[in-house]
């Protein structure tokens, strides 16, 4: 009778939702993920014809990541949250979402992003002895430095990222390895990003796994991968209300909208391609625009008008012109053109000419009115 009545209290004393969570523990990551954790939304590329040659989409195309490169679907944002308080009470890379057994490894990531099972040794390599150096040189203008925490390299500012690299990361820090401020780059995404740009075979499936763990262990970090996260639950069979709250992917990346801003960017980094030593030089201030003067400014201001009595002429021309073509239409079919009223004059506004009438005389007689003669 002494364990039926343990097995009571235990029973009696739980108080979580049994339909959503697994454990007490979890429906208590789950709340505190509501307050203290927001999805880290994803994002992918706005593919046009005129942008299949740049870098990046080429890449793309010869790695197979075609659909991993698109732009996601929305997420689920209770379904995102109640995966992650659940996925912390199992070590298999599986997780209970609503009574369903949703699966995150590896292989069921690549399946669904279409991303080959590749071979990474050699990336795997890079990635346990980093020449922090040699990365920092490739992925950068001159002038680009390591920050150091504790001695050892930490992150570098984003803004010194090359073209194509900087188009990259912008990927990475959504899709791959997610972060929410991507001012700097941190050393795991260096060389993450150095892989891609030397050709490294990635295993997609294994990079995100890996990533997805981390999120679920560590509480002061976003949630990671909500797209991804509400289409395994809803492969796994997880039924979503009709009342759930959608949560938008970011604004896919267009490859000329970057263009223009990395353009702009870059004047203030602008290197000098001369100098053989490699060290960046300052682009100089830009000069004040020139201050005209009142008589330029009066010279302007008149030959302005002067190109609006020219406008003003052309109207008028344009204006008679259709008037006789509309008496010809008139006249071939029987219509009396003094019933049609004459359209109004074109006043320029910037005509001067001002032809005053008083409205009296010396006497203080107002003049007659000239309507009643027509």
């Amino acid at each position: 009778m002494a364990p039926k009545k343990v097995k009571g209290n235990l029973g009696s004393s739980s108080s979580f939702d049994r339909t959503r969570f697994v454990s007490d523990a979890a429906q208590a990551r789950y709340e505190h993920a509501k307050i203290n954790r927001n999805p880290i939304t994803e994002r992918g590329f706005r593919r046009q014809r005129e942008d299949r040659y740049v870098g990046p989409l080429v890449d793309l195309d010869r790695r197979s990541w075609e659909k991993f490169g698109a732009q996601p679907r929305a997420a689920v944002v209770s379904i995102v949250r109640e995966f992650y308080a659940n996925a912390g009470e199992k070590t298999d890379d599986k997780a209970f979402v609503r009574g369903k057994l949703v699966s995150f490894d590896s292989e069921i990531i690549n399946a669904f992003l279409e991303t080959p099972e590749v071979d990474d040794s050699t990336f795997q390599a890079l990635v346990a002895n980093p020449d922090y150096t040699v990365i920092i040189d490739t992925l950068c203008h001159p002038g680009a430095i390591w920050k150091p925490v504790g001695g050892s390299p930490s992150c570098f500012d984003e803004k010194y990222l090359k073209a194509d690299n900087a188009l990259w990361y912008l990927f990475l820090a959504r899709r791959m390895m997610p972060v929410s401020h991507k001012s700097e780059v941190q050393k795991e995404r260096a060389v993450v990003l150095y892989a891609i740009s030397q050709g490294y075979p990635i295993n997609v499936g294994k990079l995100i796994n890996s990533q997805i763990l981390i999120s679920v262990n560590n509480r002061h970090i976003g949630l990671f991968f909500p797209c991804l996260i509400s289409e395994l639950c809803a492969m796994a069979g997880v039924v979503f209300r009709d009342d759930e709250e959608w949560l938008q992917p970011m604004k896919p990346i267009c490859i000329q909208d970057w263009q223009r801003k990395y353009a702009k960017r870059r004047l203030e980094f602008r290197t000098d391609e001369g100098d053989t030593g490699g060290s960046s030089t300052a682009v100089p201030r830009r000069q004040q625009p020139h201050r005209r003067s009142l008589n330029e400014k009066v010279d302007e201001t008149l030959a302005f008008m002067a190109h609006q009595e020219r406008v003003n002429l052309n109207h008028n021309e344009h204006i008679s012109y259709l008037e006789s073509m509309m008496h010809t239409m008139m006249a071939h079919r029987g219509v009396d053109p003094g019933t049609i009223p004459p359209p109004p004059p074109f006043i320029s506004p910037f005509n001067f000419q001002y032809d005053y009438q008083p409205q009296g005389n010396a006497s203080g007689v107002p003049p007659p009115d000239n309507d009643e003669d027509e």
